[in-house]
């Protein structure tokens, strides 16, 4: 029997990354509308949508970085169409610990000490009340931290300091620091493989590696690379400069997953993108 999936947020880069591995599998039927094809501020519409299509899966990759209102109104529109038969799979974020007052290795335990003060984190933060108030322990939250991997924007770390070491011959950061990084694919694997399990633990998670990388990861990989590259870090006397989320409850809750090799993924996606890369572009 097929599994049928609705994906949300398909044109982003999490979400385009998702919607290419689920489409993968044959026994889940996956739509993605885009926003002008369902509205998400427009209750109406998306109960219809429920209804026509009745998804047993739904995942929310939906988010827009420039308002909070439409945000919330999304969310909430998608509780008032949801059946009590359909597993709701939020993409949640590491901002909803506010990244500037969270500490080192932050658990999920930390959740709701401090309200993030941006659009994004804030976005997340209420959605996760919204989710928490309707659905209690019933849907399955994934709290991303950074990310990399295919699609993702030029001016994302990873990207830009390639840019920079192909076209010219230099790569610098503001400073080093610890930040959670993960593979989109981790992200893409884990989701597909627990829309296919019998039994859907739900519960909310950081979706992070065991340990984080280095800011001046990539600048070393890189010196590897290329040839005569100059590398440069600004700033030499940051130590506060960290970000990233402790993984132990996600680990210890799905012992059939296991994260990618972190150095070993970035080092071939900095390689996928040095073969992108034109340096006379």
């Amino acid at each position: 029997m097929k599994i049928n999936c609705l994906l949300l947020g398909s044109g982003g880069f999490i979400g385009s990354n998702l919607k290419r591995s689920i489409s993968r599998v044959a026994d889940i039927t996956l739509r993605c509308p885009r926003s002008w094809e369902l509205d998400l501020t427009d209750r109406s519409a998306v109960k219809a949508y429920f209804q026509e299509f009745k998804p047993d899966v739904l995942i929310n990759a939906a988010i827009k970085v420039d308002t909070i209102g439409e945000n919330i109104q999304s969310v909430t529109n998608l509780l008032a169409a949801l059946t009590p038969d359909t597993h709701f799979i939020q993409i949640g974020s590491g901002a909803e610990y506010d990244r500037f007052n969270c500490p080192k290795n932050v658990s999920e335990a930390y959740w709701g000490k401090h309200v993030p003060g941006d659009v994004y984190g804030i976005s997340k933060y209420v959605s996760t009340l919204l989710l928490d108030r309707h659905l209690g322990s019933g849907y399955l939250n994934l709290r991303v931290f950074g990310i990399f991997g295919s699609g993702e924007e030029s001016r994302r770390l990873i990207p830009s300091l390639t840019n920079q070491a192909v076209r010219e011959k230099t790569a610098q950061i503001k400073q080093d620091g610890l930040f959670s990084y993960v593979s989109v694919n981790d992200l893409a694997k884990f989701i597909v493989f627990w829309i296919n399990s019998n039994v859907k633990v739900h519960g909310t998670f950081n979706f992070t590696q065991e340990r984080p990388l280095r800011l001046s990861e990539p600048l070393e990989i890189l010196e590897k690379k290329i040839p005569n590259l100059r590398t440069e870090i600004l700033d030499t006397t940051a130590t506060n400069n960290f970000y990233y989320g402790n993984s132990d409850l996600l680990l210890k809750t799905f012992k059939w997953f296991t994260f990618s090799d972190l150095s070993n993924g970035v080092s071939q996606y900095i390689d996928s993108l040095i073969k992108s890369i034109s340096p006379h572009d």
